[in-house]
């Protein structure tokens, strides 16, 4: 959208509690984030909010009460990311406004079951998608014609620090721990899960042998440069992945140590970045890296920097990290590598399909 549909966005703040976000709103969002107490929400981040809603800066927030909605712009449609408190008259109001301005459908992304069924007792609502037998089907209408709905076309990801941790065990070993962790395993699942292990084991020692174990360190402004230059390199050329990045370059002023990780890999000796994590913590024992990138010039290598993360963050307690669903189905089996314990799906809704 272009700066006359933010300025008309803004004119509804004489009728609507909505403001521009700022690195300020970091401890309002854990506050609600905190509140609403999901397990392990992958969208429960400041980094993935203002990602998300960045066609807008970092995003609009509305904010009354015990609500919390964030609003981002995609393809001319307003988007709503991770709504907060009560999906009632209240909310379905705020949505007729918004497509009022655009014209055109708004997507809510990052739903829960419960709150898509509270969304039924209304008229207007539509699935971008559903999933039979595991495959992604479009709804009436969709995000993109390849990612149905977003990073939510295939489901969240949740790894578990002691499946991964033990991953170099005597494979049978390691199949019993991971069967234990993750529900409703079959056998054929199990035995695939095994290959990968195995493949994922063989690159490790590779890596390591040719060049040293990866070391992560936590990022500072005087790495911008590199870590911006090794960013422009492995989105080559394309701009709005590019940019899509950029947010986590001024870290909220108030974060603390043990809930915010801004990360960089290094590998070998040349001592430039390999990989660029950010995570926030989202409960006792989970993260959620919301931007993720290692270099694709090692095989495997962003499997890989997983097992390391887990050692880096082990002093903090977290035991769960959840990496977020994907577009396509290349990319989601990809991220399977490192064998979750839980695959997540969440939900994309269309409201003002005619």
């Amino acid at each position: 959208m272009d700066h006359s549909e933010l300025k008309n966005l803004l004119l509804l703040q004489k009728h609507l509690p909505i403001s521009p976000i700022s690195v300020a709103d970091y401890s309002l969002y854990r506050m609600f984030f905190n509140q609403d107490d999901r397990d392990a929400a992958y969208a429960n981040t400041f980094t993935y909010i203002t990602q998300a809603c960045r066609a807008f800066g970092l995003g609009i927030k509305y904010v009354a009460g015990d609500l919390l909605y964030s609003i981002g712009a995609y393809r001319g449609h307003y988007v709503v990311v991770r709504p907060i408190g009560a999906l009632d008259r209240g909310f379905v109001d705020m949505l007729d406004q918004l497509q009022t301005l655009s014209g055109k459908p708004v997507f809510i992304k990052k739903l829960f079951p419960d709150q898509t069924v509270a969304l039924e007792r209304y008229s207007g609502f539509s699935l971008a998608m559903t999933v039979e037998s595991g495959v992604p089907q479009p709804g009436r209408y969709v995000w993109d014609q390849y990612a149905y709905a977003d990073d939510d076309t295939y489901p969240e990801l949740i790894y578990d620090a002691e499946v991964l941790v033990n991953h170099d065990l005597r494979i049978d070993h390691w199949g019993e721990i991971f069967s234990a962790r993750r529900a409703g395993l079959r056998a054929k699942e199990l035995k695939s899960f095994k290959h990968k292990m195995k493949n994922l084991n063989r690159a490790v020692y590779n890596l390591e042998k040719k060049w040293g174990k990866p070391y992560i360190t936590r990022y500072t402004e005087d790495q911008a440069t590199s870590v911006l230059k090794f960013l422009s390199a492995y989105f080559d050329g394309r701009e709005e992945h590019f940019h899509a990045h950029l947010n986590v370059f001024t870290p909220p002023p108030d974060a603390l140590e043990s809930d915010y990780f801004n990360l960089i890999s290094y590998i070998g000796i040349d001592n430039l970045p390999v990989a660029y994590h950010v995570g926030e913590r989202i409960g006792a024992d989970a993260v959620s890296f919301c931007i993720g990138v290692a270099s694709k010039e090692i095989r495997l290598l962003a499997a890989t920097i997983y097992l390391n993360l887990f050692e880096y963050l082990k002093p903090y307690a977290i035991r769960r990290v959840n990496i977020g669903g994907s577009e396509t189905k290349s990319l989601h089996e990809f991220k399977r590598t490192p064998a979750p314990v839980e695959e997540r799906y969440m939900a994309m809704v269309v409201y003002g399909v005619s």
